[in-house]
């Protein structure tokens, strides 16, 4: 059955609301945590990072977009699913667990003995966590995944500041410690919301193990956990080798100062292709719906997507200061380059849905393949081979990125016929406006416009943020508005299809109470 339109808007309406007030409450309580920690921590916490994200792969990404991907699922394949996934949780755990002594002598950090073992905990309550929330994207119901991912990260952000906030006062001397107060958010986070989607989802547990089934299901996801796997390989070279030869604090840096421009970017991403996928899904026989539903996703996204991340580089230096402190400035070009990875990023993923829905699995393989040998390029020629800083390092990372955009790009080209003259005619309005805007707020720094005589840094520096935030979208949207770019008509469609639904739940509630 195909997603109509209505279908489509709606969800993306609950998923978009999801990834910005669910991920913007995740998005706070990283930086009250980043205000009392030190940066040392967070590179600690970016070692495991390789385990934790293998375990995204294989308990969670794999299996579940493989259920989210075919046509017709029932409690047989929910079964298999999370029997698979719990099975590889826990073979999972006893790697991590036996490996992490090895781990820690690698690094010479003693602590990632025990931060490894406990952190890998939430492997098998992923497992649990993985199957109901494809039960609920495959359905749709992204309301009800919205609410579950509010409350578990509101209660356990609030536990892992208060308990950031005690292990500091208890332990001034060794801030190292302080890693523990980000390891019981995590645990926290996932106990509350898998225990919630438990109650929320309607899917009771049923053993059904149909091993004929299941060995479709292992095939089904062995495409999709392939390309995963070789993304998370070159994505892991980056800390493995930093954290090697650079040192915990520059990791810190370089873990942190993405975060930001990753969860703009990442979230609207993933808010519109978890709709996405499903919905291409729907329109699997029909190429020509496809590239229409296609470019409306990439107008859309380059149109939210190119203010944000070109905005967020021009104001990184206020950004810093008003949310981390100026004991994170050294992050600043980290957060600067990163705004251009995750600019470029997000519309190769898109490319990667396309090539899913289509059942071409192997695209999505070569595309990582091809990005994998050019971060072993990076790694090895740049960051081993001629010293370069950090701060270049994420600068190859960026122009990476850009690389394999435009590689995925000529595969889509190929399959649905979306040329490189239209992608253009979709995208270049709003990053011509977009760079405008960045250029004046570039220029009315060296213009010195932004000189208060206020003695408080900090005050000046949020002063100075908002008004040049308030400047760059009244700017962007004036001119967006003045030249019909078409990203600001579906921003505006969609806004008010929600108000007229609104209006019309109103009428019926007083209908019905008369």
């Amino acid at each position: 059955m195909a997603v109509t339109k209505k279908q489509f808007v709606s969800s993306a309406f609950w998923k978009i609301l999801e990834q910005f007030l669910s991920k913007g409450v995740s998005l706070l309580i990283s930086i009250l945590l980043a205000r009392l920690l030190d940066a040392s921590v967070f590179g600690l916490i970016a070692l495991t990072a390789v385990f934790t994200n293998l375990s995204d792969i294989l308990v969670d990404g794999g299996f579940s977009t493989a259920l989210i991907s075919k046509k017709e699922v029932d409690d047989v394949d929910y079964s298999n699913s999370l029997f698979v996934s719990f099975s590889t949780s826990t073979v999972l755990y006893l790697i991590t667990f036996f490996i992490a002594p090895i781990v820690a002598g690698y690094y010479n950090e003693a602590l990632l003995t025990a931060l490894l073992r406990v952190i890998g905990i939430t492997f098998f309550i992923q497992a649990f966590a993985a199957t109901r929330t494809a039960v609920v994207t495959r359905q749709m119901k992204f309301r009800t995944l919205f609410i579950c991912n509010l409350i578990s990260t509101i209660v356990s952000g609030i536990i892992g500041v208060i308990a950031a906030y005690i292990i500091v006062k208890r332990f001034p001397d060794n801030p190292e410690n302080g890693v523990w107060a980000i390891v019981i958010q995590r645990l926290t986070q996932q106990a509350i919301l898998t225990i919630i989607l438990f109650v929320a989802v309607r899917w009771r547990l049923r053993f059904k193990i149909n091993w004929k089934r299941m060995r479709g299901l292992l095939l089904a996801s062995l495409g999709i956990v392939s390309a995963s796997l070789i993304a998370f390989v070159g994505n892991s070279m980056f800390s493995l080798v930093i954290g090697k030869i650079y040192s915990v604090t520059e990791l810190g840096y370089y873990d942190k100062g993405p975060s930001l421009p990753m969860q703009m970017s990442l979230y609207l991403f993933g808010a519109i292709t978890s709709v996405l996928l499903p919905t291409l899904v729907s329109y699997k026989g029909d190429k020509g719906m496809i590239k229409m539903v296609v470019r409306r996703v990439v107008t859309l996204t380059a149109f939210l997507l190119a203010p944000m991340m070109i905005g967020m580089a021009v104001v990184s230096k206020e950004i810093i200061v008003v949310l981390y402190t100026d004991k994170w400035l050294p992050m600043l070009k980290i957060m600067q380059l990163s705004c251009l990875f995750y600019l470029a990023t997000p519309f190769m993923l898109i490319n990667c849905q396309v090539f899913l829905s289509l059942g071409h699995t192997a695209l999505r393989i070569k595309t990582e393949l091809i990005r994998l040998a050019l971060i072993a390029i990076g790694i090895f020629g740049f960051a081993v081979g001629l010293k370069c800083d950090i701060y270049q390092l994420c600068l190859i990372s960026s122009i990476i990125a850009i690389i394999s955009m435009l590689v995925s790009f000529f595969d889509v080209w190929r399959l649905i016929d979306y040329n490189i003259f239209e992608a253009l005619s979709d995208v270049i309005l709003p990053l011509f406006i977009a760079g405008t805007m960045g250029v004046l707020l570039y220029r009315s720094d060296n213009l010195g416009l932004f000189n208060y005589g206020i003695s408080s840094v900090t005050v000046t520096n949020i002063i100075t943020l908002i008004i040049k935030v308030l400047f760059g979208v009244v700017f962007y949207f004036a001119v967006a508005k003045a030249m019909h770019v078409p990203g600001y008509d579906e921003i505006f469609d969609v806004l008010k299809g929600f108000v007229n639904k609104g209006k019309n739940k109103d009428k019926k509630e007083v209908t019905s109470n008369a």
